[in-house]
Parts: C-alpha cells; structure tokens; sequence
C-alpha cells in the first residue's frame, strides 16, 4: 500500500531545489533499505546496529569517566601519602639518618599505586631512592613534596620528598569493568531482540503474515470461485488495522465490480455488434455522400463551365465589336466587367474542383517535359498590368543552366500563379516582389518574397487550412476561396516536393517551392 505522493509548487528556483534536495534524500533512504524477505530481519538489521552503537557509546563514556575518577583518586592517594611522610623525614633527613629514611621509603613504595621514590637534599643531592627511576616516570604520575623542619619556630626546607605513581591498579581495574559491561551488553542485546521479536509478532507479524495468507488464497481463488470474498479479523486502531479494514473493503468493492464486469462481459458482444453494424451504416452513408458529392462536382463543372464559356465568349466579342463608335462606351465598359467576372467566377469553379479531387485522391499528374524559366516568365507577364497598376516593383531573378523538368506543367503555372496573386493582394504600393530560382544537387527552390503586411505565426496557421484567410486585410478578404495556399502545397507535393512559408508580420513574406532533383529531366524517378 503505497501512501507516498508528490506535490508539485511553483515557487521558482528555491522550490525545484528544495523538490530535488528531497527526492535525493527519498533515493538514499531506498538504498538503505534492508532487502531481506522478512520484515522482522529488515527490523533487527536496523535495530541491532543501533543497539550495539548504543551500548558502545555508553560503555565508552563509562569507562571514561571511570578512569577520570580513578586517576583524580591517585592523584590524590598520592598527595595525602607525600604529606603524611615528609612529617615523619624531617628529622631523618635533617639527622642525615639513612636507613630511617629507607625504611620510610620502603613503607612507601610497599603501596601497589607507587613504583619509585626519592629524597634529595636541597641542593639536589639523592640521599635515598627506591624503586624505579622518578625522573624516568611520566611527569603527570610524579609528585614533589618539600621536607620541612622548623628551627626556631622558623619552618626551614631541608629536602625534597619525590614520589611515582603507576597506573596498572586502574588498567587492571577497567579490564574487569569491560568484562562486566561486555555480560550487560550481551543481555541487553538479547533481551532488546526479544522485546523487538515479541512485539512484531504481536503487532505487525501476526496480522499482515492473516493479510499475505489472505490475498494469496483469493488469487487462488479467482480461477474457480472468483465471487468469493476473503475477510480479516484484526482488533486494533493502528496503521496495520486500518490496512487490513481497507483490504477488506476492497474485497467487498472487487466483488461488486465483479459482478458488473460479468454483466457488461454478457452484453459486450451484443453492443459491439450493434456499434459495428451502425458504423458500417454510417461509413456506406459517408461513401454514398462523397459519392454523390463527386458526381454532383463533376455536373456542376460541365453545367457552370458551358454557360460561362459562353458568357466570356459574348463578353468579348461584344468587347471588340465597333468600340469606336461614339455610343459603344458603356456597351464596352460593361462587357469588359461581364468578361472579367467570369474569368474570375471560371478561376474559382477550377479551383474548387482542382481541391476537390486532391482530396478524393483522383487527381493525376499529367506528366510533360517544360522549361522552368518559361513557365515563371510566363506568369511573371500575366500580373504584369496589376503590378503596373499597384506600382509594384516585381522581378523575376531565373538560374542560369537550369535544367528541364518534368512534372504536370499546368499544376507548377497554377503553382506560381497563387503565389504570385497572394504576394501582389497583400503588397502596397511602392513595394517589391522578387521571384528567385536556386538549383543544386538536391532539387530546385522556387522562392516568392514580398514587403507586404506579412504573417503572424497564428495566422500562418490559418492561411494553410482549406477555405480560410487571414484577417489582416480585409479589403481582399472577400475576394478568392481560400485555397490557393492549401492548392499549391497539395500540387508541390504530388510532384515530391514541399511548400514552406516564411513571414514576419509589417516586413514580409517568402514562400518556397521545393521540387526533388528527381524531377530534372534525365534523372531516373522512381515510380
């Protein structure tokens, strides 16, 4: 039962620090984590280490303040010897009586805390010395006490009384003690690692050892009596408590749910069916519309292009009929606008019908053999009167050497045509558009770059999709469907290339036409 969760806080750099700093803290807390089977082993790898540093610890700290106190014990067993016996060497030393003062050193040095004493006169001289060499000792276990003896009720030092102390009574002294804290601690261990085996076994042992045996008799379960619910009597409030009152309401829950998933499972095949049978009804509805949508865009274009036809036809041959004629005026003017507006209503029905089967997947590239300097030339001269009426600075820039394509040529004009229609729409006047050709081992970059209004990133977005516009003109957004752009791409691609738009808004807008090198003339495509 996983009850970890993470809280995500945006509060800046301090924040994702404070996040990492935890969840390295988290990782090195799973790596220390005993990986034994057994929950009570995992205890006692934790508690028995800690347990023995304890005990460490309080050893360590009790054997020093032993030793403290047995040395501050010497020190003084030392300093009340000295006193006492420069008393009894006065008058030996001041006698010059050497054997009582050997005998007084001999009392001394019969104490097991001493090893060596001396007495020396005041000028230095060794008058006595017993036992190992005072001044060899270490400094720290040596004591000098002054010999005094009073003449005239005047104390006068007459020697020196130097003693050395030992401490192998107190090392001696401290090896029992280890001894002693070694059986404590041998008892404590066993009987802290009894207390922790007895309590796991009452507390936790016990009741997740009835929730383990619980959830593997319901696996075993679920194969031949799946609708049976395991339950655990466990008295308690704990954390292990509520564990298992959870398991055991999600028993009861995994019972319920059971019984609704065999419900469901009953009815499934008798939904899928009927979904599967609505779908293929509504997939013959969608093909039967498309269908008929073909058919009706195919009728409409012999229906609307025969009249059409015929209207531009009339239109210019009223256009040219008699226009010296003093009452032809607005005879020519008005046939000159019935035959713009049905080329215009022409171009619009091609392209929506063009649209059309690129979607259907039924339009095929008529493939022929074409100079693209021409063709680019070509759609160059027919803007050549709007730019001239714009006042427009258009250039068309052509490679040299360039070599012969292969390709639908009526799809690239169609190509140059939109884009160059889209460059001279959004230009004011004054401004430039440059037509650029670049050829290299890879294929050819056809390249439209205008000073137009240009193209924020949203509305690039836009202009892409079929039968839309961007809304930063709306003086031209009435006129055209919106599919020029989408045309050309689908166009650029069926001939393996593609159509990339670079546009920053008030500078302008370059479009690339891409077309493979496997589209140049002698170079082997592959079908």
């Amino acid at each position: 039962m996983n009850l970890s969760g993470k809280v995500f806080v945006d509060g800046g750099d301090r924040a994702s620090a404070a996040g990492a700093a935890a969840e390295q803290a988290r990782s090195w807390v799973d790596r220390l984590r005993p990986r034994f089977r057994s929950v009570l082993l995992n205890l006692l790898v934790i508690i028995v280490p800690i347990v023995l540093m304890i005990l460490v610890d309080f050893a360590l700290i009790v054997e020093r303040l032993s030793h403290d106190r047995q040395l501050n014990d010497l020190r003084d067993r030392q300093r009340g010897t000295s006193y006492a016996q420069v008393n009894v060497l006065a008058d030996p030393v001041r006698q010059g009586n050497l054997e009582i003062i050997k005998l007084v050193l001999t009392t001394i040095i019969a104490d097991p805390y001493f090893t060596g004493a001396r007495v020396s006169s005041i000028d230095g001289t060794t008058l006595v010395s017993l036992g190992e060499n005072v001044d060899e000792g270490d400094a720290h276990l040596r004591f000098v006490q002054d010999i005094v003896h009073a003449n005239g009720g005047v104390p006068v030092v007459i020697g020196k009384l130097t003693t050395l102390a030992t401490v192998r009574p107190i090392h001696i002294s401290l090896g029992h003690q280890h001894e002693q804290l070694l059986a404590l601690a041998i008892v404590m261990l066993l009987t802290i690692t009894g207390a922790v085996y007895i309590a796991y076994r009452i507390v936790v042992g016990r009741p997740l050892q009835q929730l383990v045996e619980a959830m593997r008799e319901r696996d075993h379960r679920s194969a031949r009596r799946p609708l049976r619910t395991p339950h655990i009597e466990c008295s308690g409030s704990d954390e292990i408590a509520e564990l298992i009152a959870d398991f055991n309401d999600g028993e009861v829950a995994r019972a319920e749910h059971h019984w609704q998933l065999l419900e469901a499972k009953l009815t499934l095949e008798e939904k899928v069916r009927e979904r599967t049978d609505a779908l293929s009804h509504a997939l013959s509805q969608a093909k039967t519309a498309n269908e008929s949508k073909a058919a009706f865009l195919a009728s409409m274009s012999h229906e609307l292009r025969t009249p059409l036809n015929a209207i531009i036809g009339f239109a210019e041959l009223i256009q040219h009929q008699h226009p010296d004629e003093p009452d032809s005026g607005p005879t020519h003017e008005h046939a000159v606008i019935i035959a713009d507006s049905g080329r215009h209503l022409l171009d619009l029905l091609n392209t929506i019908l063009d649209y059309s089967k690129t979607q259907s997947g039924k339009m095929k590239l008529d493939e022929t053999e074409f100079d693209i300097d021409e063709v680019v030339e070509s759609a160059v001269r027919t803007f050549s009167q709007e730019v001239k009426d714009k006042n427009i600075d258009l250039r068309a820039d052509g490679g040299k050497g360039l070599p012969a394509l292969s390709g639908d040529l009526r799809k690239v004009t169609q190509i140059l045509l939109n884009l160059l229609s889209n460059a001279i729409k959004f230009t004011d006047a004054g401004g430039r558009i440059d037509v650029s050709l670049e050829c290299d081992d890879n294929g050819l970059a056809i390249s439209v770059a205008d000073t137009g209004s240009g193209l924020t990133p949203q509305e690039l977005n836009i202009v892409m999709k079929p039968f839309e516009q961007a809304n930063n003109a709306d003086a031209v957004k009435s006129k055209g469907t919106g599919l020029g752009l989408p045309l050309s791409r689908d166009f650029a691609e069926m001939h393996g290339g593609t159509l990339k738009i670079d546009s920053v808004k008030n500078e302008g807008t370059t479009v690339t036409v891409w077309l493979p090198a496997s589209r140049f003339v002698g170079a082997g495509r592959a079908s």
